[in-house]
């Protein structure tokens, strides 16, 4: 705070707070921010004069506000609500302190420490005790506030626990705290005009008014750039003019006094370049600048409440940047998962390709030979006689290179349909936070930093976790598609159901609310006299999986598509053969819905490796150890069904 403004704050505080001598006493000790402390006085009275009622609430003009904020410490008074500001946290192990050492007391003086940026508040408290004394130290970088016994200036508590006064003691309670002597600097009574033209004449890269304030008693920059430019401006500036001005307005100050203040224009400004200064003299010189706007008062706290007033808003505004800040790096980091997510779909892509390479294999598998790295094959899902070339693992054979080929074809399909769900879920997460930075205030109190910081973390942990639930397949659908994927199976037509049907004449043990449901699954038998069993529906095909099927059943489905469970039963203690086999996934291939291809990879293991998860639909299964054959779909003849 600057130090000329600072003699008439006081004054100005004193003719409100203890006209003629009054001692208002001290009703509520409070902080709020930006890191100020309130001290609510009751009505000031008389000496001797008969106290009254109390007001419920102290009068407007009665409230002493000690701003320990660096970017504009201040003492003052409110006369009304200041803006709620978002800012540095107040003291509060400070206030409590003061609160209770000063319960009781009044307020005796408000003085200023010589000519220096420190003030007494004095206290007075009952008949036999000392005094108390607030120190406020008002330097820009470090503002303090110490509460110390006036005649022994012991500190009682520190607002700044541990740091250096100004005159460098270490500040903590119990310690002695010693104000500012100021001994290197020149009253202005003592200068000649010598001296002062020695400092005029001396080269520094400093401006003048800057090492006037480091030299003479009293003097602020701000005040020492109102005087020179008074006394003729920097050019040509001649020592005894320069003394008069410093002279007049250092020892008389009252007779001078024009509080202006100058801010900046920049709304937008960061904390390093937004000023709140003082300007005792008017302020024509720093309404040369045209970076800054001055304005002008008729008192000096009337300036110090505007000021405070502006830090306030400005800390409200600074609070909505930062929360727009933080809505545009969280967009950021969504957007760039999302062009990753898209650049794995990309290449994601080739499942359909996957798959064709491994029906190639299939359809031709006589024709390869073990040890090939790669082979041309007539293209059958083309039009004309082309053909592709089909990559192989020269240690596999031709039927583990079509079953590689197909678990990589249903490895990058489910790829590719997690990342597609990804994608769009970051897309709207994406667009929530957007929304929110385009309706985020331009002003943003307390209150409203810790609702909307609440619900910017909330979107982003939203788009985190619908991202996570696609990626994992948390919700119940998903769940169910990802076991029909882990398993192999295909998802169209209803997520992860295995549909079919189940043995002619069965009747389901379970009796339903429309009464005793029965089971008609198709049976047929192969040209070798194995049975087959065919679900028809998902109650059925529970059924023939889950109730009829043997452990060393096999159990077949048609891969990537919805079909019916297909059962091919033992032959005494016959293991089914390869020819049963091929037409047992003929038939699951038919009762499919691919049953129009020429070639649908089945899925088959020994029904002991099938289980239904707990809490699924009727037709959902998970399987292990299955092989895949690339079947031909075959309408199967009754009772008995003729090879392919």
């Amino acid at each position: 705070m600057e130090n000329v403004f600072l003699s008439q704050v006081v004054k100005e505080l004193t003719a409100a707070l203890l006209p003629e001598g009054a001692s208002p006493r001290v009703e509520r000790v409070c902080g709020f921010p930006p890191a100020a402390i309130q001290i609510d006085l009751s009505a000031a009275h008389k000496p001797g004069e008969a106290a009254g009622p109390e007001p419920a609430l102290p009068r407007p003009g009665h409230s002493l506000v000690v701003c320990l904020d660096a970017i504009f410490p201040c003492l003052t008074t409110v006369d009304g609500p200041l803006p709620a500001a978002p800012a540095a946290a107040n003291p509060e192990g400070f206030v409590k302190t003061l609160s209770d050492a000063l319960k009781g007391a009044v307020l005796a003086r408000v003085e200023q420490h010589g000519r220096d940026r420190v003030v007494r508040v004095v206290f007075a408290r009952r008949a036999g005790s000392q005094e108390l004394v607030m120190w406020v130290e008002l330097f820009g970088r470090r503002p303090v506030a110490v509460l110390a016994e006036a005649a022994t200036n012991v500190i009682v508590a520190s607002s700044r626990e541990g740091v250096r006064s100004a005159s460098g003691g270490i500040l903590h309670a119990g310690a002695t705290y010693r104000p500012p002597a100021g001994r290197s600097k020149v009253a202005v009574e003592e200068l000649t005009p010598e001296t002062v033209r020695g400092w005029i004449e001396e080269g520094s890269e400093d401006d003048l008014s800057v090492r006037l304030s480091r030299r003479i008693e009293g003097l602020s920059p701000n005040a020492g750039q109102e005087i020179i430019h008074l006394a003729g401006g920097v050019s040509g500036i001649r020592a005894e003019t320069l003394l008069e001005e410093l002279r007049q307005r250092l020892t008389h100050p009252e007779r001078h006094f024009a509080p202006a203040v100058r801010a900046p224009l920049d709304e937008s400004a960061s904390v390093a370049t937004f000023e709140l200064a003082l300007f005792p003299f008017g302020g024509a010189a720093a309404a040369e600048d045209k970076r800054y706007a001055v304005r002008r008062f008729d008192a000096a706290l009337d300036a110090v409440r505007h000021c405070l007033v502006q830090l306030c808003v400005w800390y409200r505004r600074a609070a909505s940047r930062a929360l727009r800040s933080d809505a545009a790096a969280v967009a950021a980091k969504l957007d760039k998962l999302r062009s990753a997510l898209e650049e794995d779909a990309t290449g994601a892509e080739g499942s359909e390709s996957f798959r064709r390479a491994g029906e190639l294999i299939v359809t031709h598998m006589k024709e390869i030979r073990r040890g090939a790295d790669a082979v041309e094959l007539p293209d059958v899902h083309g039009e004309g006689e082309g053909t592709v070339r089909v990559k192989l693992d020269p240690a596999l054979s031709a039927p583990e290179n079509a079953d590689r080929y197909f678990k990589r074809a249903r490895k990058a399909k489910r790829a590719l349909e997690m990342l597609r769900r990804r994608v769009a879920s970051v897309e709207r997460a994406l667009h929530s936070v957007e929304k929110f930075a385009h309706e985020v205030p331009n002003e943003v109190g307390p209150d409203d930093v810790v609702r909307l910081r609440r619900r910017l973390e909330l979107l982003g942990k939203a788009g985190r976790r619908s991202v996570a639930a696609v990626q994992g397949g948390r919700s119940a659908g998903d769940r169910k598609r990802d076991v029909a994927a882990r398993a192999g199976l295909g998802t169209g037509g209803g997520a992860s159901d295995l549909r079919g049907a189940a043995p002619r004449g069965a009747i389901s043990r379970r009796a339903g609310a429309q009464g005793r449901a029965s089971f008609n699954p198709r049976v047929f038998t192969t040209s070798e006299g194995y049975t087959i069993i065919v679900g028809r529906n998902n109650n059925e095909n529970d059924y023939v999986t889950h109730r009829l099927a043997k452990p060393e059943d096999l159990w077949f489905h048609a891969y990537g598509v919805t079909g019916s469970h297909v059962l091919l039963r033992h032959k005494g203690k016959a293991a089914p053969s390869a020819r049963a086999i091929r037409e047992a996934a003929s038939v699951a291939a038919y009762f499919s819905k691919a049953k129009t291809s020429s070639a649908v990879p089945v899925i088959y293991t020994q029904k002991k490796f099938v289980h239904k998860p707990r809490g699924a639909r009727p037709g959902t299964a998970t399987c292990a150890r299955e092989k895949t054959v690339m079947a031909r779909p075959v309408k199967p003849l009754s009772p008995s069904m003729t090879s392919d």
